[in-house]
């Protein structure tokens, strides 16, 4: 099974920012043939976003498989050793898979 990782991120979030940098420069090396992606949603679409789910948390890193369809996520206060930790076990299953 082929993974994909995608981070969801707010436009104005210093914290997003640092997230998003770790996960392109360093992981997207780290781990070549494995797609990884950012989006950034802007001010208006957060706004619509937490209407429809006020519990929702920023950054998401999810997981999908080569497809695209969904498969986990991690949320919320994302450090650096959470953000791979979450790759290298999707990597790593996705390897035993094949």
């Amino acid at each position: 099974m082929k993974v994909q990782f995608v981070l969801t991120a707010l436009q104005h979030c210093s914290y997003c920012d640092e997230a998003g940098k770790y996960f392109n420069l360093k992981l997207s090396k780290k781990y070549p043939g494995v797609g990884f992606s950012i989006i950034t949603l802007s001010d208006e679409k957060v706004d619509d976003i937490i209407k429809e789910m006020p519990k929702m948390v920023f950054p998401i890193l999810s997981v999908h498989a080569g497809d695209g369809k969904y498969i986990d996520d991690i949320s919320g206060a994302l450090y650096k050793k959470d953000i791979e930790a979450f790759v290298e076990k999707w990597v790593n299953k996705s390897k035993e898979d094949n």
